[in-house]
């Protein structure tokens, strides 16, 4: 199982960085300053940079349904 998600992590190119010595590596990627109560205004800005229609289609084309039975 272990052994999986690091050759994932390594084909994704996020092993390097989750190895680093933080007490969280998301700490890594969060803003000094982050926005808590942004306008709508700067959401429709910041969101201009998605190709929303193209991210839904990936999202359908990709989703898969499985069933976990092995539940105790």
């Amino acid at each position: 199982m272990f052994e999986e998600i690091i050759a994932i992590s390594r084909k994704i190119d996020t092993f390097d960085i989750s190895i680093k010595p933080f007490e969280d590596c998301c700490t890594v990627f969060t803003p000094k300053h982050p926005r808590t109560r942004p306008t709508v205004q700067m959401l429709e800005e910041a969101e201009k940079v998605f190709d929303i229609e193209a991210l839904v289609k990936e999202a359908v084309d990709t989703a898969r349904f499985e069933v976990i039975s092995d539940i105790r």
